[in-house]
C-alpha cells in the first residue's frame, strides 16, 4: 500500500501560502485580461479588414476620443501590419486574416490555460481559508473565546 505523507504547517505558514496564492492567482487574472483585451483587438481588426475589402469608397476613421475623420479606400486587398518595433510587412490582406486567426487560436489555449490555473489557485485558496478557519474555531473552543 501507498504510504500517503502528511505534511503539517503552522498558522503563520498558511497565512503566507495564502498570501502567495492570491498574489499568484491574481497576476494570472491580469494576464488572462490582457490576453482578453487583445482578443478583442484580433476579432475587431479581422472584422474591419473583412469588412474593407467590400467597401468602396469613403469611410470614417475613429482616432479615439469620439474624433473621426473620413479617409479613402483605395485598395483593401493589401494591408500592412507590423511586425517589428519599427517595420511593417505588406501582405495580401487575407493572408493577414489567417495569420490573425492562428494568432487568435493560440491566445485562446494561452487563455484556457490561465483560467484553468486561476481555478485551481481558487481552490486551493479556499482550501487554505478552510483550514485556517478550523484552526481558529479550535483555538477559540481550547481557550472558551466566544
Amino acid at each position: 500500500m501507498a504510504e500517503t505523507q502528511q505534511q503539517q504547517f503552522s498558522e503563520t505558514q498558511l497565512v503566507q501560502m495564502a498570501q502567495a496564492e492570491e498574489a499568484s492567482m491574481n497576476q494570472k487574472r491580469d494576464m488572462l485580461e490582457q490576453i482578453i483585451s487583445v482578443l478583442r483587438e484580433s476579432s475587431a481588426a479581422s472584422e474591419a479588414l473583412k469588412e474593407l475589402q467590400k467597401t468602396k469608397g469613403t469611410i470614417l476613421v475613429d482616432l479615439g476620443m469620439g474624433v473621426m475623420i473620413e479617409a479613402q479606400v483605395k485598395d483593401a486587398t493589401r494591408c500592412k501590419r507590423n511586425f517589428a518595433e519599427n517595420g511593417f510587412l505588406e501582405e495580401d490582406s487575407e493572408k493577414t486574416i489567417e495569420w490573425i486567426k492562428a494568432r487568435r487560436d493560440n491566445l485562446e489555449t494561452q487563455a484556457n490555460k490561465l483560467r484553468q490555473e486561476v481555478a485551481k489557485s481558487q481552490q486551493r485558496l479556499t482550501d487554505i481559508i478552510g483550514i485556517l478557519k478550523q484552526m481558529e474555531s479550535q483555538k477559540n473552543k481550547l481557550f472558551n473565546v466566544k
